[in-house]
């Protein structure tokens, strides 16, 4: 026991010395401050201890006395409660502590309390099993050494410029400390603690004896070089720590492969089994597009970061810092290896790895691997042969000949080139089992008959013509990936002359012929007369892209200007999206088109949302083009033509056996074209559906077709903004039925609706608005245009004479060259026109029956006077009295000549506005002063039965007086009293002697009162 307390004040004059001389010497390392927790290689750990510095995993409760010491009494040197007097010593106070004195009262076997010297902290009852004489000094003397030496700087920062003199001192005490311990306490001492002592003691040893920075430094920065090389060479992530001194260290942490694995997660394991679940079954639910996408991603990023590890340059630089490392000298060299547990880490992966190679079974021999040397002979011998992951570094192409089965089996590189005819290409899962095909120069064919399934095949490179030859027989990709893209020298996929009535089908895939430029015929698909002119393609529950080819997304064939049998490349996607966007690179030569022609059938089947997007090419999205080829039918799809460079869809075709180009249920958007959002050019029924055609370069919607007829059956059809017609319909019958039937056409450079047709015919809840177009809202150009069943609103339109447009000014709201039925109701005013007719015009030999009465509230933009009916609004004929325009606030120019027609069967030109206004009522004397002059005002025709005299106050009529003594006096009543002037005294009225009659009195009584009673109801 007394060496036990020996040791104790040792420690203790070890930790006061290390913290007075800790200032000088500590500073001189404050580039690198404490790192005894900043790094793998360095990082120091302690036991936690509790307040009394006792192991509190070995505490035994209170130390109790034994040497029977009375209150006030030092204890023995054999007791617990001992404490070492200090000889006689005092400190700078002159206060006595020779021994610790029990200030708390407790009797002898009692635990002092917490505030008394001799306190003991209690571990709540746990004991060791062994030594209980572990209270307070044991575990104390190694805290204290372990204190002393964590309080040193690590051996990595000595230098020259170091305090070696205070630190020895340092040093040699914590070891002198470390001495005394004895062989049990040693034995508990923590290892990294002891090695950092030991490593400071030869780095001081070392620089006392001269051999600075010899071989052996050198050597271990070579080391952590070389693994640094390595850890560059694969995934890892850093953190940045700060230190206690305010200094920042960067740790850098390998990506452990084990937590990358799919199969080691929780989520993702379940997202696995239920993948295999259907692929066993049908019947068992499939991913959902989320989940695959999650699963997809986690297999990527745990193939891609064993892919690292399985490099060469990884091999080599890995192996190369392992050498290395084990190649150092001395233990001392080894820990001063800063970053060796990254070593380590990285080793764990490599192990890893080959764990699950070493649990697959023997490479079967129907198996191609990189090291095979004749792949192509097993298939002499073998219906299936697999393909084993990895890269195959550019030493073969595969040939997969008839009747056999490639089976793909992980991620595939480095082969120079595939065919297969009639053939097979397969795997367990497209997001596992791929084969990546770069930068080949030769093509990719298949021949009489291939089929894909559940892998990936994707191809680019640098091929003349075409990646993809499909030269015959029919292809069918299913629930696989499938890519020929990125050809800098041709086309995607090219459909043969072989292919003549064969198809290619996709199904729950992934196809894509994208970023083909220019060249040789850079477009995504290549069938025109090079080819087959007719390919068949089918899609369902797909996706199907050709963006951003140099040429087209679609190359076909169009008819032939000498006419004979068009060619008919025909498209069917069921539940399929579908894009041709940005085709027509300008550096390539530009001039394309999303589908440069094509028979194209859109469909959905299950209520999902399916989009065919042609957007942003340089020419047409879906163009028909020079020869007129090109059909579309879709039901339940959205529709996207945005921002061609010309036109957005071209229909000039229908597909085989349909009477007319259907729309059922989509929403159509063709806007901001370059020249037609829509053109049709063969009959059409849009149904159900929704088709905006705005701002586009041309007409919003241009029907162009000689017999053709255009149904809008309970759809919305609007064009607004189009530098042309809103819709143009030059054709055979148009008809609006149903409650959703809308056709809107505002704010067009010409017509809101422009009409050259057999008959327009609108049924009941037709909405139809045409304003503010920059032409006559309405153009009936010829035909029967029966509006009647419509909601009709036409204002706010201005035509003017211009050339460009062939306008003659006349007709600003409604321009009628037909026969044309109005609806009652019909709102038509505010309408400008630079010639004649602002609001109609009825031109010669047409006919306008029905013409509406004005509304009650329509007011007059011209000078917001209320309107009240029509009026001549022609232009002026010299020497004809009753022509001009109409004119009501200019006095030198008036002309207000009321129509009071119905039916308009002349050169007739009108407009909605008013004559003179009557004159406002004197509130105070409400009765109206009657019109001298009861002309009646215009009405409109359709309301024939308002006989409502209308006034028009043309010229002031002359006033009569009349005299006293002409107007007879009627008999007075019997009760009527006479009133002497002198019986009634009038102040400052002369006294003329006549009688003033009763009535007068009374009238002037009354006339008085009424004026007080309206003073004080205005007040």
């Amino acid at each position: 026991m007394k060496n036990k307390l020996m040791r104790s004040v040792t420690a203790m004059v070890v930790a006061v010395t290390v913290l007075i001389s800790s200032q000088g010497v500590v500073t001189s390392f404050a580039d690198g401050g404490d790192y005894s927790d900043m790094s793998e290689s360095s990082s120091v750990q302690m036991n936690e201890v509790g307040n009394n510095g006792t192991d509190q995993s070995t505490e035994d409760g209170a130390a109790q006395c034994n040497c029977g010491a009375t209150d006030g009494e030092a204890h023995k040197e054999s007791c617990p409660l001992y404490v070492k007097p200090d000889g006689d010593n005092t400190d700078g106070n002159n206060i006595e502590d020779d021994a610790a004195q029990c200030t708390c009262g407790a009797k002898e076997g009692e635990p002092h309390q917490e505030n008394c010297p001799l306190y003991v902290k209690p571990d709540d009852g746990n004991t060791n099993d062994g030594d209980t004489d572990n209270s307070a000094g044991e575990d104390a003397d190694i805290k204290s050494v372990v204190d002393a030496i964590n309080a040193l700087p690590a051996a990595g920062t000595i230098t020259e410029e170091t305090d070696l003199v205070s630190l020895k001192d340092q040093v040699n005490a914590a070891r002198a400390a470390y001495d005394a311990l004895s062989a049990e306490e040693k034995a508990a001492f923590e290892t990294t603690v002891l090695e950092k002592l030991t490593a400071l003691e030869a780095k001081i040893s070392e620089l006392e004896s001269g051999e600075q920075e010899t071989e052996s430094s050198e050597a271990v920065q070579n080391v952590i070089e070389k693994i640094d090389a390595a850890v560059e060479q694969i995934d890892y992530t850093t953190e940045t720590i700060t230190a206690t001194d305010g200094t920042t260290v960067t740790k850098t942490h390998i990506t452990m492969l084990k937590d990358l694995d799919p199969a080691n997660n929780a989520e993702l394991k379940a997202l696995i089994d239920k993948e295999a679940a259907h692929e066993q079954d049908e019947n068992q639910p499939a991913l959902t597009d989320e989940e695959a996408a999650k699963l997809s991603e986690a297999r990527k990023a745990f193939e891609d970061a064993k892919a690292k590890y399985l490099s060469e340059g990884f091999s080599n630089a890995q192996l190369a810092a392992r050498q290395a490392y084990d190649a150092l000298a001395t233990e001392e060299e080894k820990a001063q290896v800063t970053n060796y547990s990254l070593l380590e880490a990285m080793e764990e992966n490599i192990a890893y790895i080959m764990q699950a190679v070493n649990t697959l079974p023997e490479t079967p021999e129907n198996t191609i691997t990189p090291t095979t040397e004749n792949p192509n002979s097993l298939f002499t011998e073998f219906d299936e042969v697999y393909i084993q992951g990895g890269n195959y570094n550019n030493k073969f192409s595969i040939n997969v000949p008839s009747g056999k089965t490639l089976i793909v089996d992980g991620e595939v590189t480095g082969l120079t080139g595939l065919s297969l005819k009639n053939a097979t290409l397969k795997g367990t899962n497209k997001a596992n089992d791929q084969i990546i095909l770069t930068g080949l120069t030769s093509e990719v064919t298949f021949e009489n008959g291939v089929t894909l399934e559940n892998v990936t095949l994707d191809i680019t490179g640098a091929v003349h013509n075409y990646l993809l030859n499909w030269k015959s027989g029919n292809v069918t990709v299913d629930n696989s990936y499938l890519s020929a893209s990125n050809n800098t020298k041709g086309c995607g996929l090219y459909a043969g002359g072989g292919t003549a009535g064969s198809v290619f089908y996709a199904n729950k895939s992934e196809v894509h012929f994208n970023n083909n430029v220019q060249g040789d015929g850079g477009s995504g698909i290549w069938a025109n007369s090079d080819g087959n002119q007719n390919a068949v393609f089918e899609f369902e529950h797909s996706t199907l892209t050709m963006n951003n080819n140099g040429l087209n997304g679609f190359l076909g064939q169009p008819a032939s200007l000498l006419g004979g049998t068009a060619p008919t490349p025909t498209f069917t996607f069921t539940n399929t999206n579908v894009e041709a966007k940005g085709n027509g690179s300008p550096a390539d030569g530009g001039n394309g088109d999303g589908f440069s022609y094509g028979y194209i059938t859109l469909k959905n089947t299950d209520n999902g949302h399916y989009t065919f997007d042609v957007s942003g090419n340089d020419q047409n999205g879906l163009d028909g083009g020079r020869g007129n080829n090109a059909a579309l039918d879709a039901q339940g799809y959205h529709i996207i033509a945005n921002n061609n460079g010309k036109i957005g869809i071209n229909i000039s075709k229908l597909n085989e056996e349909k009477t007319e180009s259907s729309i059922i249920d989509c929403i159509v958007d063709a806007n901001g074209n370059g020249s037609y959002g829509l053109q049709i050019k063969q009959p059409c029924s849009i149904t159900d559906s929704q088709v905006t055609a705005n701002g586009n370069g041309a007409d919003g919607i241009r029907f162009f077709s000689s017999s053709g007829n255009l149904s809008i059956n309970n759809s919305s059809v609007t064009t607004d903004s189009n530098t042309g017609n809103g819709l143009y319909f030059s054709g055979k019958e148009l008809t609006t039925s149903g409650e959703k039937a809308t056709i809107i056409a505002n704010e067009n450079t010409k017509s809101g609706l422009y009409f050259s047709g057999t008959s327009f015919t609108t049924f009941e809840n037709t909405i139809i608005n045409l304003n503010s177009n920059q032409n006559s809202g309405l153009y009936v150009y010829r035909g029967t245009a029966d509006l009647s069943g419509a909601d009709v609103t036409i204002k706010e339109n201005f035509t003017k004479f211009t050339s460009k447009y062939s306008t003659d000014g006349n007709g600003g709201g409604i321009r009628n060259q037909g026969t044309l039925t109005l609806p009652n109701g019909a709102k038509v005013y505010n309408n400008h026109a630079e010639t004649s007719g602002d609001d109609i015009y009825n031109a010669n030999g047409a006919t306008i029956t029905n013409l509406p009465s004005v509304g009650t509230d329509w007011i007059l933009d011209d000078c917001n006077d209320l309107i009240d009916g029509w009026y001549d609004d022609s232009a002026k004929v010299d020497g004809e009295p009753n022509t001009g325009r109409w004119e009501m606030h200019d006095e030198t120019q008036r002309h207000i000549l009321p129509f009071t027609e119905s039916t308009i069967s002349e050169v007739t030109a009108l407009k909605a506005a008013h004559g003179i206004p009557t004159p406002p009522v004197d509130p105070e004397d409400p009765t109206p002063t009657p019109d001298p002059d009861p002309t009646p005002r215009p009405s409109g025709g359709g309301d024939e039965d308002d006989d409502t005299p209308t006034i028009i106050n043309e010229t002031p009529v002359p006033t009569t007086t009349i005299e006293d003594e002409d107007v007879p006096m009627a008999d007075l009543p019997e009760d009527t009293v006479t009133i002497d002037d002198e019986e009634v005294p009038l102040k400052d009225i002369p006294n003329t002697g006549d009688m003033i009659p009763v009535p007068a009195m009374v009238a002037a009584v009354i006339s008085i009162g009424g004026i007080a009673l309206l003073m004080k109801k205005h007040k």
